[in-house]
């Protein structure tokens, strides 16, 4: 939506794009969802893309083997899929300023090219609701939250979180994704955590939810946790957007580091822990109390909407630069 139709033409190539929200007007759609490699690449030759972009890489129902043809003279990795392709004919992926860490250039066989402080905008529903005090000021105790993936529960995060709560066991842990209303998952779940000295009381799971009522489920938490080394994105996002803290660590990889940009911009570095001993250490010292934790929630909005996250004008002419920096280097290549 926010890219200048008189410098840039955009064509998305979407599976079906019925299924898709609604997509912005000026954009060229292209349906090719069970359209064969070979047609797809066809489409985007005769489109005359000069650069080519994906933003699903190697999960379900992508398309890299379409950029093995080559349809565009650039192409690029960005957004969904932080790691490399392994592909050779990927040109370039884009990483936050801050995910940098030495070495990592010779795991990649694309150029990393860094595009700022964020890697996307986020753009929160208009109707969110307002935030609330932190809850612990009327429950009397903190309660933590995590709304990621169980597969990003880590042995190192559960033993993390379970040193959390051994030393508050008037405090709880929500744990919130479509599978945790499997009791199986439940059982295991706490067991994994009562292992190491958590009480299976502590621990509370929910199940999916949508608009409304996933919002206020973020009034419920007090700090909401970031696993690792596969930290949260979007619920993360979600979670500032919505006025609660994040508590998130320096990776030792520019993976276990893509919690940094999205804390390091809204102006809430307290919120970036140096390994798994300061990460416990902060989450007890920033909940002990629950007033100097209101004072922390009071900024995190504010921060958020203040965050480059909100300029999507602004990132998406930073965004269109580096394409044309991009194009500038091929054609000088001849």
């Amino acid at each position: 939506e926010a890219h200048d139709p008189k410098a840039v033409e955009v064509f998305l190539y979407c599976a079906d794009p019925t299924a898709e929200d609604e997509l912005p007007a000026g954009c060229k759609v292209r349906a090719i969802g069970g359209v064969p490699d070979a047609e797809v690449v066809a489409r985007i030759r005769a489109d005359k893309i000069d650069i080519l972009v994906d933003v699903w890489g190697h999960t379900a129902g992508s398309r890299l083997p379409v950029f093995g043809y080559r349809p565009a003279p650039i192409q690029v990795a960005w957004i969904n899929f932080v790691q490399t392709t392994g592909l050779a004919c990927m040109d370039y992926i884009l990483h936050a300023d801050s995910m940098a860490v030495p070495g990592t250039d010779q795991y990649f066989t694309e150029e990393i090219w860094r595009i700022g402080p964020i890697v996307a905008p986020s753009r929160p529903p208009a109707d969110r609701p307002d935030p609330t005090p932190t809850p612990a000021l009327k429950n009397g105790y903190v309660t933590y939250g995590s709304f990621n993936n169980p597969a990003k529960l880590s042995e190192m995060t559960i033993a993390a979180w379970s040193l959390i709560l051994r030393e508050r066991p008037a405090d709880r842990l929500v744990l919130k994704y479509s599978y945790f209303i499997d009791p199986v998952l439940q059982r295991v779940t706490r067991a994994r955590f009562a292992a190491y000295g958590a009480q299976p009381e502590q621990i509370e799971f929910r199940g999916h939810s949508l608009g409304p009522d996933y919002l206020r489920e973020f009034h419920d938490i007090d700090l909401a946790l970031d696993p690792y080394p596969c930290p949260g994105g979007t619920t993360s996002c979600d979670a500032l957007a919505n006025g609660v803290p994040v508590l998130t660590q320096w990776g030792e990889d520019f993976y276990g580091r893509i919690g940094v940009p999205v804390v390091l911009p809204c102006g809430l570095p307290e919120l970036i822990a140096d390994g798994w001993d300061d990460y416990v250490a902060k989450a007890l010292e920033l909940t002990a109390d629950h007033q100097a934790l209101d004072v922390l929630r009071a900024k995190v909005r504010p921060g958020f909407e203040a965050a480059p996250y909100r300029d999507e004008i602004g990132f998406t002419r930073n965004l269109e630069e580096v394409y044309r920096q991009m194009l500038a280097r091929w054609l000088a290549a001849g």
